[in-house]
């Protein structure tokens, strides 16, 4: 039965292989995968040819009301013009032909399927190295800026970046469509405990920064036992707010010292301990 409540949707991840002669989609809901084949001819490009960006965001949208587009894998072959009521048309020519065949996972099958995924090995992870640029991405992202943020990472990864620090669990999904990474994660998701790291791997992380609220010895004791490297900790604020708080050193009234700082991509003030931050 077709189900419309957002939670209820049955989620579908889809690889989309697009050349100027065929485009080809599976869709895979945790039963049998769908396969879809469709014959095309585009032309040479005019000015832009078509990007796997573009494709993605063409089918990451318009699935009809009982399937849920989580997670788009494209390839595109060649250098081809596809104008975006073409490549929309597609996308319903799949959804007319897949819609009615897909299967999703019984919900006592998914979640075997995540015990069995969740005691696998975690993906192999490219080496932690100090000295290589990474991209930030902020640790609080509204829902309206999430489009936003999704387009500066991949920005930077055209630029080059193939290391981002993941300063919230959104971070992952963001990521996902990039295999050729290293992610490092720091507050408010830092790292406590081996089991946490070894959870974090299998998210992808080759690295982590340290709870700050741990102890020497008991980072020392992490370190021994992680996955991974464990970083030092980052300062972590004592107070975060959307109110725009005087920016530089305060005093409280016992005499304490704390110190303001306004992050401008999270839009937030951020209040930390002591003189340096």
């Amino acid at each position: 039965p077709r189900q419309t409540a957002r939670s209820a949707l049955s989620a579908v991840l889809l690889s989309v292989s697009a050349s100027a002669d065929a485009w080809q989609v599976t869709a895979d809901a945790g039963g049998p995968p769908v396969e879809w084949r469709c014959g095309t001819d585009f032309a040479p490009p005019r000015k832009f040819a078509l990007t796997a960006d573009a494709v993605r965001d063409v089918f990451l949208a318009g699935a009809p009301e009982a399937w849920r587009v989580e997670r788009v894998a494209v390839t595109v072959d060649g250098d081809f013009f596809v104008p975006a009521a073409e490549s929309k048309r597609l996308r319903r020519e799949f959804w007319a032909f897949a819609a009615e065949r897909l299967e999703s996972a019984p919900t006592g099958r998914a979640l075997l399927d995540f015990y069995r995924d969740y005691q696998k090995p975690g993906p192999e992870l490219p080496p932690f190295d100090p000295d290589v640029p990474e991209y930030r991405v902020p640790g609080f992202c509204a829902e309206g800026d999430l489009d936003a943020e999704r387009a500066r990472i991949r920005d930077a990864y055209a630029k080059g970046i193939r290391r981002f620090r993941a300063c919230s669990w959104y971070a992952f999904d963001l990521l996902r469509e990039f295999s050729d990474i290293g992610i490092v994660t720091a507050f408010p998701i830092p790292a406590g405990n081996s089991a946490g790291c070894g959870l974090l791997k299998k998210l992808g992380a080759c690295a982590a920064a340290a709870d700050p609220e741990i102890s020497p010895e008991e980072l020392a004791e992490l370190r021994a036992h992680a996955p991974f490297p464990v970083l030092d900790s980052e300062p972590a604020p004592v107070l975060a707010t959307r109110l725009e708080l005087p920016v530089g050193e305060w005093t409280g009234v016992r005499g304490d010292k704390l110190r303001v700082r306004y992050d401008k991509r999270e839009k937030l003030s951020l209040v930390f301990p002591g003189k340096k931050v």
